[in-house]
């Protein structure tokens, strides 16, 4: 947390010290009641004229008449009460006597008595104490030079920090790991230096000056007022003076402190260069991915992008360019203008033996004073490459092996910050955009607007505050995952201690405990051990693990091909041995472990790039260069008061750029996040919903995501009883042996089978039982009684599609069964043992949808051989064929639903599966993945050639190879399968391989390398992804896609963002539809603070050409109450009961968004000239038009018809305009169906065409159809206040408040039409296929994504 956001976060608690003393210094303004209003609305108007001040009654021009007394307000009557309050005595020290009023029209006061009005003006002007000030005295040029002197030293820092003074090496390039470097990181030595130290002080100081100064100008700016402070001595001339220093204070400041906002951290920036060994932080930089991308736009923008958009990003990114250039040169700083990113300093630390480190991204970094390197390199510790070095170490550490591993990989924990919500407050009130609103607020305190000053610090902090919530919300959920605790029992020198888990170190010995785990482990003995691996895979079976074979010691250990002898950090031990003879030796611990990377992926994950991240900088650029537009506008409106005009010009910028704007996509994530835990969906990445909203691709796995986790046993057919016509002849011995025994089941403690599914019901079908005590192997018990102990077993494994076990049985015979494939059995038998019908057997199973598993038996191996020993390719030699088992995949009931929906929903649906093709064809079928009737292409398998066969899967008939005119007709009905092996092929020719991959349904017997390769391949095309697994060979899938959903139990699943927690599949189109949901109402919200924000500035304007402005209240609710609660409220819209056949756009500079907003302002725009109009078209109105043209005092010229008709028609702009974002279209539920909002819309309504209708105390408080005896309390006053114009009331006639009501109906009218009928309705869809007709000479491209180089991924996505 830099001082710097400190002090940003700090600005709110001085202007609240500045408020306290303005109110509290206030004096109470009586108010001066009973002055006569002329209801009539006849012309002229009669009024009474403004009171007469003279020095002496002989002096007034006016006197009661006969039998009334004069009082000291003024007022003739028969007996003074003496509570009378006298106005001259409390404005004028030398005309003190009021005196006679009369009722007559304006005109004739101004023309009889304005003698005695300027004489008493100048009386209370030449005794009032000047000072003239010149802006040179010594205090100013103080201030001058210091600010200069401040900015010389901040330049002269940088120049000699990174330039005159430069220090060898201390910038390095920064390891991965021992061996690569991450492409462009580097690693910078910075140390405290008492010079720099000073420097970042006194920029501080100043800082902190400017905000007093603009404080304290306040606080002089109410003084001259005679407000506070009067008895203190006045500084300035006059109030002019005080503003004019205030303007100038504000411009230099805001221009200051916004360049020292661009280094990464103002208090890093003095850190002074130095070498690694004397280094107190390490700026680690890693470039910007998209740097290059966004300097040369133009090659990745895409057909699909507008040319208009295509401008304005060029000149954007040209604008951006040239200030990034121009802010390096001046902090000397050229790394960020060529390559973009930013710095992350990294605090050193030192531990009692003076070994230095620092943590980035989780990863622990040790400083290495070898000569060759003097620099920090990742803390990595190797204790083995093979198997066999990993069985050598059973004898635990010795205390220096611990220091030097604790050394090197630093405690076993994972270096998350805890989240603490002051932080997240201080790091969001710490960005620019609250640098800009805290000055904006500023110019509010003056010309009596404190209280909107108060109402904006409401406002912004409120927003400010949201996105915190949901931001610290997130941090909390990914901090669960990353926390360490218990103990555990570690070998150290040959005895077993209990420590905490961090203190374990890569090597340690431990013995295996039931609970979570912490580190990454292979288990060097295992009698029992059973481990839930779902909040690591998303797998919901438990697995039993084995220890490491002797057989495989020469090969080398890695984790992905050794899952079944590996215990990864994060997982669960369900069971162990009780005794502590479950050993493992710690392989990696910290952010090294498994569950560490994917924390570290978490962490550096870049959510994809929306087009409105690039496009919201446009956005704020065209608002910025209006806003200037409109300020120019006011100031000419007001150039013969261009201090006053300076004021109401920042009042018009800070309504162009809306106050919360930055916070409308966070809150409709967070709502949609909250929404979906109550479906019981757990989300670790909320700004994933906002991706999931444009998904276009889905992939399903299809065993226990599109079927049920379990499968049902259909029959089995023996090589030696082969009858293809009668499947229920029964089994042989042999094959009834292997399903009894070729499996990796286990036993709970409770005697509960645990392992693959399908191995259960095989098992459960053979009629035997499996027995498993400690200290003994497993054996099996066959239904006739015999017993048969397994030696040894080989997990399935992905690459062979095979899995294997050696069993003795009771005559000591050493038998190897082998089940997996048909395609992988066949290949490993002795081919005289397969029956002639094999294939055609094998593929008429796969065709029908049976889940089919073949069986072979070995008994080649001799009873004296070591089984230990034994390796995998020995034990699968000289294979008969023993038969098939046949298993049906059962549909979850929501299958078929789900996917219609997302055919609807125009998401197009594939499976990726291990299974056979032919049975994937079968399920896609059954569950119209692929449409009844549809002939389907199989590229099966590669000839000699090379080439790819293409078949039909129905005939197996050799069918011609697709192309694209034979898929893309629209009578084609042709769908593509393909096997992971096809695929592969397919691209060697990447273009061919994408343009089939949009006709491809199935693909099978794919790999989870093949998996991830058909995901990314459509990532890189420009697809939304989204895949759905139920974890364990999904994992890699499911974080390569866009949107990932594991179906999964564990609450806090890090192999994808997305976790249904309830094993449903409905969760995918939950999540699309709360996706698309959160994006169409972050849009709503969008654009609706741009018409509030630009429908204000137009008032403004406005206000500024008639010189008048509104009452406080009317402020109050235009920009706290009514926009806080329509823009959130509109965000509360509850999704869609259906996918809707589009996707919502994510383009603020689309068609459809601009079309919508610009639409909406032109009615709003065009109905309140045409209110205007009807108001100066009124009869009874051109003998009461406004025609003061003094300004300095706000709290005067806001009672007139001019600023009421403005507020009346304009505010219920906010009103209508909402109600018109609210539709929910196709992608939100109806209008009626958001609650709150519908309260709100109502309640305002109601309220507002009461306040235009009846005149009441509830009208005054708008100072709307109002006459004094109804005047009520304002903001700014403790008493009620008297109407403040020359005809003492606001009154309208009955009819020209129904002209309004008419008015504003039509508006909310025309806005509803507009947007629900024109720009997303039917006439609007006619107007864009006629407009795309028109200037489309061939179909336009429209891609979901854009790509350009990236210097970690490859590509940079940017959503459309």
């Amino acid at each position: 947390m830099t001082t710097f956001k400190r002090s940003l976060m700090m600005a709110p608690a001085l202007r609240l010290l500045t408020l306290l003393l303005v109110i509290l210094g206030a004096g109470i303004v009586q108010a001066d009641f009973g002055d006569y209003a002329d209801t009539s609305f006849d012309c002229p108007a009669i009024t009474t004229c403004p009171t007469v001040c003279t020095e002496a009654a002989a002096d007034c021009p006016t006197n009661c008449a006969e039998g009334k007394e004069l009082c000291a307000d003024g007022s003739c009557k028969t007996q003074c009460d003496g509570t009378e309050y006298n106005k001259c005595a409390a404005l004028f020290a030398c005309t003190t006597f009021s005196c006679a009023k009369i009722n007559t029209d304006f005109d004739t006061c101004e023309e009889d008595y304005r003698s005695y009005y300027d004489k008493a003006s100048e009386c209370a002007w030449s005794i009032k104490e000047h000072h003239e000030v010149s802006f040179w005295e010594p205090a100013f040029v103080f201030c001058y030079v210091w600010i200069i002197f401040v900015t010389v030293l901040v330049v002269w820092w940088g120049v000699y920090n990174q330039r005159l003074v430069k220090v060898p090496n201390s910038t390095l390039q920064l390891e991965e790991s021992n061996a690569t470097s991450h492409s462009g990181w580097t690693q910078t030595a910075y140390k405290y230096s008492r010079a720099g130290r000073f420097i970042y002080f006194t920029t501080m100081k100043t800082w902190w000056s400017i905000q007093f100064l603009l404080a304290m100008l306040t606080v002089l700016y109410y003084q001259q007022q005679g407000y506070i402070l009067q008895s203190y001595p006045v500084w300035f001339e006059d109030v002019k003076q005080v503003l004019f220093a205030f303007e100038i204070t504000w411009m230099v400041g805001f221009v200051w402190c916004l360049v020292l906002a661009w280094p990464d951290s103002l208090r890093n920036y003095f850190l002074r260069r130095c070498r690694f060994d004397e280094a107190d932080f390490v700026a680690v930089h890693v470039p910007d991915a998209s740097f290059s991308s966004t300097q040369n736009d133009s090659s990745s923008s895409g057909k699909s992008v507008p040319f208009y958009i295509k401008n304005i990003l060029k000149a954007t990114t040209t604008l951006h360019g040239w200030l990034n250039s121009v802010l390096s040169t001046f902090f000397s700083d050229d790394t960020r203008k060529k390559e973009g990113g930013n710095y992350t300093y990294c605090p050193v630390e030192e531990d009692e033996q003076g070994n230095k480190s620092f943590y980035f991204r989780l990863r622990r970094y040790n400083y290495d004073d070898n000569e060759s390197a003097e620099k920090f390199v990742p803390g990595v510790v190797h204790i083995g490459t093979t198997i066999g070095d990993l069985r050598s170490l059973r004898h635990g550490l010795s205390p220096e092996e611990v220091d030097q591993y604790l050394k090197a990989a630093g405690p076993n924990s994972i270096r998350l910050k805890k989240p603490n919500l002051l932080d997240s407050i201080y790091d969001e009130f710490g960005k620019l955009f609250y640098l800009y609103q805290n000055f904006l607020i500023w110019a509010w305190f003056p010309l009596w607007f404190f209280y909107i000053a108060i109402l904006h610090t409401v406002v912004r902090v409120a927003g400010g505050l949201s996105v915190a919530y949901f931001k610290w919300k997130n941090d909390c959920c990914l901090y669960q995952l990353g926390q360490v605790t218990g103990d555990v029992d570690v070998l150290r020198d040959g005895q077993f201690i209990s420590l905490p888990q961090q203190a374990l170190v890569p090597g340690d010995i431990v013995a295996i405990s039931s609970g979570l785990q912490y580190c990454d482990m292979v288990l060097l003995e295992a009698e029992h051990i059973l481990v839930d691996e779902s909040a690591l895979t998303g797998e919901v079976t438990p697995i039993a693990k084995t220890a490491l074979d002797a057989g495989e010691s020469d090969k080398a250990y890695d984790p992905a091909m050794h899952k079944k002898h590996t215990i990864s950090a994060g997982t669960t031990v369900i069971e162990s041995d009780e005794q502590g003879k479950d050993l493992a030796v710690v392989t990696k611990t910290g952010s090294f472990t498994s569950k560490g990377e994917l924390l570290r992926d978490i962490l550096s994950y870049k959510r994809h790039r929306f087009k409105f991240d690039v496009e919201i900088e446009i956005v704020i650029l065209i608002l910025a260069l209006y806003a200037v537009f409109c300020m120019i506008i006011t100031l000419y409106f007001l150039e013969d008061e261009p201090v006053y005009g300076w004021f109401y010009g920042m009042y018009v910028v800070g309504t162009a750029l809306p106050p919360l704007l930055p916070t409308v996509f966070v809150v409709s994530v967070g709502i949609s996040d909250n929404r979906l835990l109550k479906k019981r969906i757990a989300c670790t990445d909320s700004e994933g919903i906002l991706v999931a909203g444009k998904v276009k691709v889905a992939f399903f796995d299809k065993t226990g995501t599109l079927t049920e986790q379990g499968l049902a046993f259909l029959s089995a057919l023996s090589g030696s009883n082969w009858n293809k016509d009668i499947p229920s002849v029964p089994p042989s011995d042999e094959l009834v042996r292997g399903m009894a025994v070729c499996h990796t089941l286990s036993k709970t403690v409770d005697g509960i089978l645990v392992g693959n599914s399908v191995d259960i019901t095989m098992f459960q079908q053979s009629g035997a039982k499996l027995e498993a005590y400690p200290d003994r192997p497993i054996s099996v018990v066959e239904s006739s009684g015999r017993s048969l102990t397994v030696l040894k077993r080989f997990d399935f494994d992905h690459r062979r599609m095979t899995q294997a076990v050696i069993v003795k049985d009771a005559d000591g015979n050493i038998l190897t069964y082998v089940k997996g494939s048909a395609e992988s059995i066949k290949r490993i038998c002795n081919p005289r043992s397969l029956p002639v019908e094999f294939d055609e057997i094998a593929r008429r199973c796969a065709r029908d949808g049976i889940y089919q598993i073949a069986m072979g038996v070995s008994d080649h191996l001799s009873s004296d051989v070591d089984i230990a020993t034994i390796s995998r390719d020995d034990a699968e030699a000289n294979i008969d064929f023993v038969g098939f088992l046949n298993f049906k995949n059962v549909l979850k009931a929501e299958t078929r639903q789900v996917l219609k929906e997302l055919e609807e929903g125009d998401v197009r649906s594939a499976m990726i599966t291990g299974d056979n093709v032919l049975t994937g064809i079968n399920i896609a079928q059954e569950c119209n993945l692929i449409p009844v009737g549809w002939r389907v292409l199989l590229g099966s398998s590669i000839n000699s050639e090379g080439e790819i066969i293409w078949i039909d899967s129905a005939t197996d008939e050799v069918a011609k190879a697709p192309t694209l005119d034979m898929l893309d007709g629209p009578a084609s009905h042709v769908a593509l399968a393909v096997t992971g092996e096809t695929w592969s092929k397919l691209l060697e020719t990447p273009e061919y391989a994408v343009q089939l991959s949009e006709h491809i349904r199935v693909y099978g017997r794919c790999t989870p390398n093949d998996k991830v390769s058909i995901v990314s391949t459509f990532v890189k095309k420009g697809n939304i992804t989204l895949m759905c697994g139920d974890g364990g060979n999904d994992c890699g899938a499911l974080k390569t896609a866009h949107v990932g959903i594991a179906l999964s139990r564990a609450e806090a699943s890090v192999v994808s963002p997305f976790t249904s927690l309830d094993l449903s599949l409905t969760a995918v189109t939950d999540i699309l539809k709360e996706g698309r949901c959160a994006l169409a109402s972050a849009f709503s919200s969008y654009k609706y603070m741009i018409v509030y924000g630009q429908v204000e500035t137009l008032s403004q304007v406005i206000n500024a050409y008639f010189r008048i402005t509104f009452a406080d209240w009317n402020w109050t609710f235009m920009d706290g109450i009514w926009l806080i609660s329509l823009a959130f409220a509109l965000s509360l819209a509850e999704p869609a009961a259906r996918l809707s056949p589009k996707r919502p756009t994510s383009s603020l500079l689309g068609p459809q968004t601009l079309s919508s907003v610009l639409g909406i302002l032109f009615l709003n725009y065009f109905f309140t000239m045409l209110a205007i109009a009807a108001l100066f078209g009124a009869d009874w109105f051109s003998c009461r038009q406004w025609e003061f043209t003094d300004i300095s005092n706000v709290l005067t010229i806001g009672d007139n018809y001019e600023s009421e008709v403005i507020f009346l028609v304009t505010g219920y702009q906010y009103i209508s305009s909402a109600i018109a974002f609210n539709f929910g279209y196709t992608y939100r539920a109806g209008w009626f169906r958001n609650y709150w909002f519908v309260f709100f819309a109502l309640l305002w309504t109601t309220i507002h065409f009461i306040v235009t209708l009846v005149p009441s105390e509830l009208s005054c408080l708008f100072r709307v159809n109002c006459s004094n005896e109804d005047v009520v309390t304002s903001v700014t006053s403790i008493d009620p206040q008297p109407i403040n114009n020359p005809y003492n009331t606001t009154l309208m006639p009955a009819d020209f408040r129904w002209v309004l009501i008419l008015m504003m109906l039509l508006n909310l009218s025309a806005n509803v039409c507009w947007d629900y009928f024109i720009v997303y309705g039917s006439v609007g869809e006619k107007i864009v296929v006629f407009i795309k007709k028109r200037i489309s000479k061939k179909p336009a491209v429209t891609d979901d994504l854009r790509f350009s180089e990236s210097t970690e991924k490859g590509f940079a996505p940017v959503i459309t």
